[in-house]
């Protein structure tokens, strides 16, 4: 099995193996917004996680495309692993997305942000534009800049669903966003307290 695009596609084979599995696109009862078989976004966290870590593996030895390895090994938490498969891939706006989404994994995040800036201005304009916002958005999340977030989101947001982009990009942005302009509220709150 061939798994497409820039997010993980399930697929009735691979989610049939899966006992109980979550339903693709819905927040699951661990708070994990479910992006295919075996993994997910956590809702509060926002961080890439392996939902059913033997399922992902599964997934992951079915494709020989080094990128679509990538978004699992993150899911995992295996970023030597990651940066192994980056090695691997040709030099491409996927790749290079991939690449800063490791840092901010790494928990780099002044230099994923850096990253993103920079990938900013080569994809301006382009139809990568949307899903950079999203990514540099994120990495702002993470670093605790919400106000920044909430911008590069909104414009990510706004890009994903004027391009038609996969439903789960827009899922994702909406998520993030949510617990961006959430935590703005909460400093806000604990501020005036």
């Amino acid at each position: 099995m061939r798994l497409k695009g820039t997010h993980l596609m399930s697929t009735n084979a691979v989610l049939e193996k899966s006992p109980t599995p979550d339903v693709v696109g819905e927040v699951n009862a661990d708070g994990i917004l479910v992006g295919g078989p075996g993994w997910g976004v956590h809702q509060v966290s926002q961080k890439m996680v392996a939902t059913d870590p033997v399922l992902l593996r599964a997934v992951m030895d079915r494709t020989d495309n080094p990128l679509n390895k990538v978004g699992c090994a993150i899911a995992l938490g295996a970023l030597d692993e990651a940066r192994g498969y980056l090695a691997q891939s040709p030099d491409t706006m996927r790749k290079k997305i991939f690449t800063g989404d490791v840092l901010r994994e790494e928990g780099r995040y002044v230099e994923a942000a850096r990253h993103f800036t920079l990938l900013l201005d080569e994809a301006r304009g382009t139809v990568h534009e949307a899903v950079v916002l999203q990514h540099h958005g994120k990495s702002l999340f993470l670093e605790g800049r919400y106000g920044e977030a909430v911008r590069y989101l909104t414009d990510a947001l706004a890009g994903l669903r004027a391009d038609g982009r996969d439903v789960m990009a827009v899922k994702y942005t909406e998520l993030c966003l949510g617990e961006a302009r959430r935590r703005i509220e909460a400093e806000r709150a604990g501020a005036d307290a």
